[in-house]
């Protein structure tokens, strides 16, 4: 009997925790329906999708005509669904060599036939919902795609699906690539830094779920839709910037330079016209540092300008105080100081020391007048703005350094070397910020790169001229020293690029680089940086231009021998191309004898016709190689014809034409002509062979 109650027992013992076990388990399965159900779902979504984020169209940036200087260019993933619901066998068996032979012969060299349709069947065996079909296709390449068999069926019966991405593309290249600039690896460096806030946009978002061979989207449409990037439109002139690269390039090969730069700005705006910035790298040199706004360097004689507007605004010297420089070699605090004529230049005046550049001359006039309360010269470089940065739009703008009576550096030697642009730092677009603001009666104004950020086409932020210093100088000071800048090209270091045409103002620089450790290196081993800054036409000045060459290395290195004739070569281009700087003259190379008809670049056979009509044939001597277009010049009692091609890409020179001719040319290679007056075109705004951007104005002047 006990052992049956004990058996008993044992029995439902194990049927109660049986029962509970149960209980337990129902309780369980109860709350996961229930109470967990939310957050149980949200970890298995979690597990198989995934919010995507959707890139937008990054904005534009252009020129002030309105070239494209930037954009993004649309690049697409395709991808197929192998399993899309319409995408029968039928289709398949109908269709799907039709489709591999496409791709073959489309994609030559990427698929065979044979390839793409076994790729294919074992993609859809695997019921692969994300087949990768071909990476980054250009928007025309996706187009022709679209009309191959089964992918014209679409997105559901086809099975096509694509992913969009943008690549970063410059259509003038290389031109202006630092001032442009970039994005990438956490690195913001020129209009493309600066203003990343603006053109990036802000991203949508997708929800992609995971599938066999990849995410595909949860929905057609998506979740939020990203807001493409507004659009820059700046102060730089492809033409001048060309203008600007080529002289510059032109002169570092010539002189053997380690790299170079060079700004053009318009003096009444401070527009930034034209930046070039070029290093040697190899054989050729390349747009690799922004030394014209990043690099803050011992300007050197260029500065000799401040020091003179002390003095004068001061009242410690007039243009005709004498200075005696001795035989050009002068001691500071045991520190030698020379000038570089042999010889040295004796006795001078204040004028004759600027225009020769003096160091000693300056020095000690500066000396001098501000030695027993130098804070007195000081305060007024600070003044002019030369202490601190001029807060442009780019990034990475050099801290300028121009040390006072206060700081830890300043010894005996400082007063007098910083008057000609030693023992301080400033970039080269704040001397040419203080050239131009002489050049703009006294108003210092701030450089300007951006006139507007639009969004689809409409300005919804402007930027116009902002003043940093309404008077930089007394009126008389300013008059002075103009005279002083024009002495400079006219009978002083830089009269090798005087010229009958336009006057020009400015300043030569020959400063000593410092090498590293090194010091400023023994006689033969010195390096050198060449510069010149002024404006034109002095008498009404237009723009304003700086250009400095580093560690030229062929034998010279004045300022005036290396950095003068590369202002000379953006100045005459400049002046060439604008027109309002002259009046303009014939085009003809040569008048015509009163017997000869009057005759136009123009189409050949056309021409041909017209003179045969009008009995003259017999004055045509046509160029040996029968051309389309020709280009017409008086010889004798000889009308010569010689050929006229047309350069791709660049600006042709239709001088000599009837505007029908000149007209229809310029549209071939994407130019927009604008006109007046009446006659033949016998002048053109834009420099013959500088590029041609699609869209841009072209004035042509009819005569």
């Amino acid at each position: 009997m006990n052992v049956k109650k004990d058996i008993l027992w044992r029995v439902y013992f194990a049927f109660l925790l049986i029962a509970i076990l149960a209980g337990t388990i129902l309780v369980q399965m109860g709350k996961l329906q229930t109470v967990k159900r939310a957050s149980l779902t949200k970890l298995s979504d979690s597990m198989s999708t995934k919010w995507d984020s959707i890139y937008p169209m990054r904005g534009n940036i252009y020129s002030a005509d309105g070239s494209l200087l930037a954009t993004s260019i649309p690049k697409y993933d395709v991808h197929m669904d192998t399993q899309a619901g319409g995408l029968t066998d039928d289709i398949l068996k109908d269709n799907l060599d039709s489709l591999a032979w496409y791709m073959a012969n489309y994609f030559k060299g990427q698929f065979t036939q044979a390839g793409f349709k076994n790729d294919f069947l074992q993609a859809r065996k695997d019921n692969d919902r994300y087949f990768l079909i071909k990476r980054n296709l250009t928007h025309d390449s996706l187009a022709v795609m679209r009309t191959f068999p089964i992918f014209r069926l679409g997105r559901y019966s086809g099975g096509l699906r694509l992913a969009e991405k943008s690549k970063r593309f410059m259509p003038f290249e290389t031109l202006g690539f630092r001032t442009i600039g970039f994005t990438r690896d956490g690195i913001n460096a020129g209009l493309e830094g600066g203003y990343d806030s603006v053109l990036r946009g802000v991203k949508g978002r997708r929800l992609m779920q995971k599938v066999s061979g990849g995410m595909v989207p949860v929905n057609e449409e998506n979740e939020v839709d990203p807001k493409d990037g507004m659009d820059l439109i700046t102060t730089l002139d492809i033409n001048y910037q060309d203008i600007t690269e080529n002289a510059l390039s032109k002169g570092l090969i010539q002189n053997k330079a380690a790299h170079g730069c060079a700004i053009v700005m318009e003096v009444a705006t401070g527009k930034v016209l034209a930046v070039a910035n070029l290093t040697q790298e190899g054989d050729k040199y390349v747009e690799e540092y922004n030394y014209a706004i990043g690099e803050a360097i011992e300007p050197g004689s260029t500065f000799k300008l401040a020091s003179v507007m002390a003095l004068l605004d001061k009242q410690k010297c007039t243009p005709d105080t004498k200075v005696a420089t001795g035989n050009g070699l002068q001691i500071y605090c045991n520190q030698e100081m020379h000038d570089s004529k042999e010889g040295g230049h004796g006795t001078i005046t204040m004028r004759e020391a600027f225009e020769v550049s003096s160091n000693i001359g300056i020095s000690k006039l500066v000396r001098d007048a501000f030695s027993e309360n130098p804070a007195e010269f000081t305060d007024y470089l600070y003044g002019l703005h030369l202490q601190k940065k001029l807060g442009v739009s780019i990034p990475g703008e050099g801290a300028p350094y121009v040390k006072n009576p206060h700081s830890k550096s300043w010894s005996c030697t400082s007063l007098p070397w910083m008057s000609i642009g030693y023992e301080l730092q400033v970039t080269p677009l704040q001397i040419l910020t203080l050239y131009n603001s002489v050049a703009n009666n006294g108003v210092m104004v701030k450089p300007l790169f951006v006139t507007s950020i639009n969004d689809v086409g409409k300005p919804v932020r402007q930027f116009g001229t902002t003043v940093l210093n309404p008077q930089v100088c007394t009126p008389k000071t300013l008059a002075t020293v103009k005279e002083f800048m024009e002495g400079v090209v006219e009978s002083g270091t830089a009269k090798n690029i005087n010229n009958d045409l336009y006057k020009i103002a400015g300043k030569t620089g020959t400063a000593q680089i410092a090498n590293t450790n090194k010091g400023y290196g023994e006689k033969g081993q010195k390096i050198y940086q060449s510069s010149f800054v002024g404006y034109f036409p002095a008498n009404k000045p237009a723009y304003s231009i700086i250009v400095v060459v580093s560690s030229p290395s062929n034998g010279v290195y004045y300022g005036s021998a290396v950095s003068a004739p590369v202002f000379k070569e953006i100045s005459d281009k400049i002046y060439a191309r604008t027109a309002t700087m002259h009046n303009y003259s014939a085009a003809f190379e040569n008048k015509m004898d009163a017997t000869l008809p009057l005759v136009s670049s123009t189409n050949q056979e056309y021409l041909s016709s017209l003179m045969a009509i009008y009995g003259t044939s017999s004055h045509l001597q046509v160029s040996p190689d029968k051309s389309t277009w020709v280009k017409a010049k008086a010889a004798n009692d000889k009308i010569n014809l010689a050929e006229y091609k047309t350069p791709e890409k660049k600006v042709p020179d239709v001088t000599g034409m009837a505007l029908s001719d000149a007209v229809y040319i310029l549209e071939n290679v994407g130019l927009k002509a604008r006109f007046s007056g009446a006659g033949k075109v016998s002048a053109q705004s834009l420099t013959p062979g500088s590029f041609a951007g699609q869209g841009q104005i072209i004035e042509l002047k009819l005569d």
